[in-house]
């Protein structure tokens, strides 16, 4: 038989106890997603359902029913799991916006308007997310630090050119994803075809979308955006398709 991903599914097995909530609680697990009643090894006879992605709100309802019982066991895409771990990516399945295209991501507000074709940010961990949307009293001659936006990871090719550092985006998303990869709205490969999305190379032009200021309190050039209008048209372009 040809082996099928079958994305993200949490698999829910149980067998019978003297909890007093027992068969009240084996009555819901037959009205729940993909019920069936099997045999082990030895003869005995145990309960399991699978929840895929849709389910889960009703896969964390039930797990709280049965995460105590003797031989209760939880499977996340195939592998033994421990239910108590699941404090981060629930609450990131429970906050994040249904936006941008139903995308799959890890941290809540990734879209502060359902017209905005780009996220606010790429990756997972709140202090060290690659930034992309700039804040709203954003202009080419204020302090606000841009170190985390995704144009900071750059090298200079010359005095018009810079080189965006995909790989070290990249390299740092993944350095903090660990706490969120078992969410299920979280999709490691979308988040690495937003970074490869971003333009290989950026040209400083008269009157362009870019432009070069001096840092003075930390003594170099850097590249920033001249304009908020101009930024996020660019970003529509190379994000929103």
């Amino acid at each position: 038989m040809e082996w099928k991903d079958r994305g993200w599914y949490l698999v829910f097995e149980f067998h019978n106890t003297n909890s007093k909530n027992f068969d009240e609680v084996l009555e819901k697990a037959h009205t729940l997603p993909n019920f069936s009643e099997l045999v082990d090894e030895k003869g005995n006879l145990f309960y399991r359902n699978i929840f895929f992605q849709d389910h889960y709100e009703k896969a964390s309802g039930f797990a709280e029913q049965i995460k105590n019982w003797k031989d209760t066991r939880f499977y996340l895409k195939g592998n033994p799991f421990d239910i108590k771990e699941t404090s981060f990516f629930d609450s990131c399945y429970r906050s994040r916006k249904p936006t941008f295209a139903d995308s799959n991501f890890c941290e809540k507000s990734i879209v502060t308007s359902s017209k905005q074709k780009f996220p606010d940010f790429i990756g997972c961990d709140a202090q060290m997310k690659i930034e992309v949307k700039l804040p709203q009293n954003y202009t080419s001659d204020s302090d606000i630090d841009l170190d985390n936006f995704w144009f900071s990871f750059n090298s200079t090719l010359d005095y018009q050119h810079f080189k965006i550092q995909k790989d070290k985006i990249w390299d740092r998303v993944l350095a903090f994803t660990n706490s969120y990869k078992n969410c299920p709205r979280f999709n490691l490969q979308h988040l690495e075809e937003l970074v490869y999305k971003l333009p290989e190379k950026i040209k400083i032009t008269e009157n362009g979308i870019w432009e070069i200021r001096k840092d003075i309190s930390k003594n170099r050039f850097t590249l920033r955006p001249q304009k908020i209008d101009s930024y996020e048209n660019f970003l529509e372009e190379i994000l929103g398709n």
